[in-house]
């Protein structure tokens, strides 16, 4: 089952952003996010059956965090796109805060590796809307927020 994160564009303090770490310990915001699905965690099965099993047996093998999408806006004019574009084939370090930026923002970081990037204009001199989609490399750590 996918989860989605969805943002509320009425209450700027309550929106998810997706950050991708720059240089050394900085991390930077990438466009203004509209909507992030992970589809979810997958786990191989290992058919474990003997020639003394009664049923089958099975073990979990190597788990997959899977893919991440993040819906986004960004301005022609940003220079997050080469900061994207640099990274794309890359594994980088990533950072989704549920409510923007804030120390108490529950969080899931992990590392990715930019699988794609495409992008479309809707006119001149307009915002650019995206989707980055980020295949995860390793496990995801998952920080609860505070009130």
């Amino acid at each position: 089952m996918a989860a989605t994160y969805a943002t509320n564009k009425a209450v700027a303090s309550n929106k998810a952003t997706i950050r991708m770490k720059d240089t050394g310990s900085t991390f930077i915001t990438i466009g203004d996010v509209t909507g992030i699905t992970h589809g979810g965690f997958d786990t191989a099965v290992v058919d474990v059956t003997h020639s003394l099993s009664q049923f089958n047996e099975v073990l979990g093998g190597r788990v997959s965090v899977g893919d991440i999408t993040a819906d986004l806006n960004l301005s022609p004019s940003s220079t997050e796109w080469t900061k994207i574009l640099a990274n794309s084939g890359k594994v980088a370090d990533f950072e989704i805060h549920e409510d923007g930026t804030s120390s108490t923002s529950a969080k899931a970081a992990f590392k990715a590796l930019v699988k794609s990037f495409s992008w479309k204009a809707s006119g001149e001199n307009t915002v650019f809307s995206g989707t980055l989609t980020l295949t995860v490399s390793g496990p995801l750590t998952y920080t609860a927020g505070t009130p």
